[in-house]
Formats: structure tokens, C-alpha cells, sequence
């Protein structure tokens, strides 16, 4: 990605009329203000002790100066514009599908998948969710602006947000339910005549809103017991004799039992090798610990973790356990599993749990150092440079419990921007998504304004522009929208027939 920023900016400056190209940019503001908001993070490598990492953070970045100049000032066909957005399209629908086939082990890989969220090998599953937000909101922008392929694109519409599911991208399905109904609301008030858009948008409003509902009630009833626990009356041995062990300070559930009563580490452990080559001091397939999973998975059947529990483990209970399948009770929805863990970890995080490898308590940790870093940082911020090395010196002082692979940054753009750069940056990058999303006549476009939202709720809960993919993402795609109003075509003109798409392959075979 990075040659093919480089040489598109070397050709903009070696192309003919250079100079012309040049005075147009300059009457672009909002180019200017992306291009500003990268010329100041090179500044403050003027005070940065760490320039090598500096520079691969510009280098990461460079797009953002790349996309704005070049989209603003030049001059692409309705076939060029249309070929990008289909063939993005398309390349995420090829990733869902190359993921989906790791997913069951179709497809190999050299990538350990310790998560489902590691299926997603060519990029972190995050920005591939945010692609499949964008690819979404794309795919209904086609079919409520025209009845052609309908069909296809309903269908492309439903295998994304089923993938989705199976990704479990907490961030990705509460963007695209977001960026969705607002896509919808702008076009249906756009409008004139309204009944077929009423009916699918009412049927996707329907699905969506049963997603939120099934979440919510999801949450209520985690935490809530199955019967009654007499703390107080706990038993001190098992029917073998074995002492157990109860924490009944903690309040961790799975599938409304206890977790931490009832547990007789000496049987466990006995019961447990002598059925399994995994040692119970091991790790599942999927590389977790496996006790903290053998014990979820007693529990979620009602079970004590003993001897006896153990006995009434089928070979599939030991099949799935050794897998790392923590329930004997999964969801019938995908998609509440990434609820389940969620609700999960919050509650691991409230008795004061190690975070490492809890997303959830992850960003708290990242959140928490962060506001800890701009309570000691200057006007100006502490440099780009130094964002890394300040965040790992943090994590030592005040969490060093945290393993070194789970200690995230910030896991928020606005406040990374605001430890590198101080106010001068953070007031650059608000004004360059201002003017992103002023209206213009000409450019006033709800898949524009819906691109734009998919980023910001993106740098609420993550690093997005921090990474290359997330750049690129960014910076392109904003500049390719947001200049449209420069170009012969017109974005709110996008529509898609079977002659382009034929056309389209036909000229990449």
C-alpha cells in the first residue's frame, strides 16, 4: 500500500500542469486541513525522542496527504469511480469469503487462530468490519436509488451482516447499525415516492431493532441466578472426600450458575487427564487457558467441578472444551456470544481481574493510561514519536500486570491525536471532519455523510488511523466522496447494472 501511495504522489508532481494543479488545491480548504493535520504530526517530530518510530508513524499516515491532494485536484470518469467503488465491493465480499472458508477449516492458513476474530488474515478484523460497514451501506444506497440487481445486492447485504455475526465485531455491528439507519432515514426522506422504500427500509429497521432488543435482553438477564445459592450452607467436602474450594466473593456466571463454588482442583485435575491428552494446566486448541474453560463449561451444565461433574462430561463435552468451547448452553444467535463475552468481561473487570486478553478490559486499561498520559503532557503533546514508548512506560508504572501482547494504545483517535499532537492537532483534525461533513449542494450526499459517520464512531473505540489499513480507509475513501462535487460524475448518480458489472470482469480477465 505504501509503493502505491508513493508513486500516486510522485506522478501528481511529475504529470504535466503540476502548477495548475497546484493553484486548485490551494482554493480546496478541506483538503488543506487533512494535509494540515498531517504536516503536524511531522512537526512534533521536531521534539520527539524517538524519531525512528516517528517516521514509520508518518509513513503510515502518508496517504492522508496523498488522497486529499491528488481526489481534489484531478479529474476521474464515471467508469473509473464506479469500477473503484464495485471493485471494493466486491474484494470485501472475496475477504468475507477466503475468512468464512478458515472459519471452517477449508482453507489453510500459517496464521494461529486463537479467536474467531483471527480469521480475518489480510487485515485486523476491526477494519475489516469497517469495510463491510461501508460495503453495506453501499449495497442499500444501489437499491434504494434503482431496481437493478436488487437482488444481488440484498443478497450481498445479508451474507456481510451474517458475516459479521460470525466475526463477533462488537464495533463493527454497533457501527453498522448505526450508519444504517441513518443511511436509511436520509434516503427515505429524500424521497418522493415512498411505499417500496417504506417496506425495505422497515424491513431492515426490523432487524435491527430485534438485534438491539435481543442484546439488551441479553444483558438483563446474564447476571441473573438460576436458583437460589446459600453462600452461607456451602458444602466442605465432595462426595469422595475432597475439600472444595469457594470463592463466594465473586459474582462470575455462566448460564446463571456460580463459576467460582463447588471446585475440587484435585479431582478436577485427576478426572480431567485421565480423559484428555491435554494436560488441565494446558491450553485449548484455540490457545486458552484451559481450567478457566473446563470450569465455565461444568458450570454452564449446572455441574460441580468435581469428580462427579467430570463424570457426566460426554466425549463431545471433552471434544468441545479441548476446542475452547466455554458453554454447554452457546446462544442461538451468533452475534450474542460477542454480547456474552462482553458481559463477561465487564464483570471480570469489576472485581479487579487481569485484562490481558479482554477486550473490554483492554480499552479501559488503554483509556485510564491514556487520560493519565494528557494529565502530564504539554500544550503541544509529547510528540508522535513518543506516543508508543510513553504508553509502555505507563502500562509498567500503573497496570504492569497487563501482558506485553495486550497493552493497546489509546483505543481512541481523538485522544491518541490529542497525546501526540496537544490542542493544535486535536483542533485541526475537529475542523477537517467539520468542513468533511459540511453541506454543499453539490456534494450533499447520504452515502457521503454515512462514510463519514462510519469513521467517527471508528475513532470512539479505536486507533483507526494508527494502522496503515485504517489510513487507507480513511483517507481514500473520504477524499473520493467528499471531492466527488469536483468531478463530471456525480456520486448521487451511483447506480450499478448487469452491462457495467459484465463489462467490469470482463476487462479484469
Amino acid at each position: 500500500m505504501s509503493i502505491g501511495t508513493i508513486a500516486l504522489g510522485v506522478l501528481w508532481l511529475i504529470e504535466p500542469g503540476a502548477i495548475h494543479r497546484f493553484k486548485k488545491l490551494l482554493k480546496q480548504p478541506t483538503a488543506l486541513l487533512l494535509v494540515s493535520f498531517y504536516l503536524i504530526h511531522l512537526i512534533t517530530l521536531l521534539y520527539s525522542e524517538d524519531l525512528a518510530y516517528g517516521w514509520h508513524d508518518a509513513k503510515i499516515k502518508f496517504p492522508l496527504v496523498v488522497f486529499p491532494i491528488v481526489m481534489s485536484t484531478k479529474t476521474f470518469s464515471e467508469t473509473q469511480i464506479k469500477s473503484v467503488i464495485l471493485g471494493f465491493v466486491l474484494s470485501t465480499l472475496v475477504s468475507t469469503l477466503i475468512s468464512f472458508g478458515i472459519f471452517w477449516e477449508v482453507l489453510p492458513t500459517k496464521k494461529a487462530i486463537k479467536d474467531v476474530r483471527d480469521i480475518s488474515v489480510f487485515i485486523s478484523h476491526i477494519r475489516l468490519s469497517l469495510m463491510i460497514c461501508l460495503s453495506v451501506c453501499i449495497c442499500t444506497y444501489q437499491i434504494m436509488k434503482s431496481a437493478r440487481l436488487r437482488i444481488f445486492f440484498v443478497a450481498l447485504i445479508a451474507w456481510f451482516i451474517y458475516f459479521l455475526f460470525v466475526l463477533k465485531s462488537a464495533t463493527g455491528i454497533a457501527v453498522l447499525v448505526i450508519s444504517e439507519l441513518t443511511l436509511l432515514t436520509i434516503l427515505i426522506y429524500q424521497q418522493k415516492n415512498r411505499q417500496s422504500k417504506w417496506i425495505i427500509s422497515l424491513a431492515l429497521l426490523s432487524a435491527m431493532s430485534a438485534i438491539i432488543i435481543l442484546s439488551f435482553n441479553r444483558a438483563n438477564t446474564y447476571n441473573q441466578p438460576k436458583e437460589p445459592t446459600a453462600f452461607l450452607q456451602l458444602e466442605t467436602f465432595t462426595d469422595q472426600g475432597g475439600r472444595y474450594y469457594h470463592d463466594t466473593a465473586s459474582k462470575q456466571m455462566e448460564n446463571g450458575y456460580y463459576i467460582w463454588i463447588n471446585i475440587c482442583n484435585e479431582e478436577l485435575e485427576e478426572s480431567w487427564n485421565n480423559r484428555s491428552s491435554i494436560p488441565l494446566d494446558g491450553k485449548t486448541k484455540n490457545g486458552l487457558n484451559l481450567k478457566g474453560v473446563l470450569l465455565r463449561y461444568l458450570t454452564s451444565k449446572g455441574l460441580r467441578k468435581d469428580r462427579s461433574g467430570m463424570a457426566n462430561l460426554s466425549k463431545s463435552d471433552i471434544n468441545k472444551i479441548e476446542h475452547g468451547q466455554h458453554t454447554a448452553n452457546p446462544p442461538q444467535f451468533k452475534f450474542l456470544e460477542r454480547v456474552d463475552e462482553i458481559l463477561f468481561g465487564w464483570t471480570m473487570i469489576q472485581e479487579g481481574a487481569n485484562p490481558s486478553g479482554n477486550s473490554l478490559g483492554q480499552r479501559i486499561r488503554a483509556w485510564d493510561i491514556g487520560h493519565k498520559i494528557l494529565k502530564q503532557s504539554s500544550f503541544f503533546g509529547i510528540g508522535a514519536g513518543d506516543v508508543k514508548n510513553e504508553f509502555e512506560q505507563f502500562y509498567e508504572t500503573y497496570h504492569p500486570q497487563v501482558k506485553k501482547e495486550f497493552r493497546i494504545r489509546g483505543h481512541n483517535q481523538f485522544m491518541t491525536v490529542l497525546i501526540a499532537t496537544g490542542i493544535p492537532g486535536l483542533v485541526i483534525f475537529f475542523l477537517s471532519l467539520v468542513f468533511l461533513m459540511l453541506p454543499k449542494k453539490q456534494s450533499a450526499n447520504a452515502l457521503t455523510l454515512t462514510l463519514i459517520l462510519i469513521a467517527l464512531l471508528s475513532f470512539i473505540a479505536e486507533d483507526t488511523l494508527e494502522t496503515q489499513a485504517g489510513v487507507m480507509f480513511y483517507g481514500f475513501f473520504t477524499s473520493l466522496f467528499v471531492f466527488s462535487k469536483n468531478q463530471p460524475f456525480k456520486l448521487s448518480n451511483l447506480k450499478f447494472n448487469s452491462n457495467f458489472i459484465w463489462k467490469i470482469g470482463h476487462n479484469c480477465h
